[in-house]
């Protein structure tokens, strides 16, 4: 409910919350509706770890690992434009299945940090 209320996937999908406490919460001055000008403006990172269900170390580093590069690749319009480095880019662009332990343990720190932009 979170990832919808706020995600940028979902602007202008305030129908979604008509009738929730949140969406009906007047100022305190009582002259606007006090949360419905955030309702889908902020890039959302949303991770499921609940399909890791892996047996073995080797499998759920590749399974987050694939959770990671999915987040990546919903995310490429970051690599349009001027808002990261050429050499953010080839960072951005390591994050992959194969990826060294090192760029995974820093990629969803990366992905935050990106975004922020």
């Amino acid at each position: 409910m979170l990832e919808q209320f706020f995600s940028l996937d979902y602007a202008g999908k305030g129908d979604l919350f008509q009738g929730l406490a949140i969406w009906e919460e007047k100022s305190p001055e009582g002259e606007d509706y006090r949360y419905r000008q955030l309702q889908g403006t902020y890039p959302v990172i949303s991770l499921s770890f609940a399909n890791v269900k892996e047996t073995n170390f080797q499998n759920t580093k590749w399974r987050i690992g694939q959770i990671l590069t999915d987040l990546y690749h919903r995310n490429t319009f970051l690599l349009e434009g001027n808002l990261l480095s050429d050499a953010e880019k080839a960072e951005y662009k390591s994050v992959r299945m194969d990826m060294p332990d090192v760029v995974a343990t820093m990629a969803l720190h990366k992905m935050s940090e990106y975004l922020y932009r």
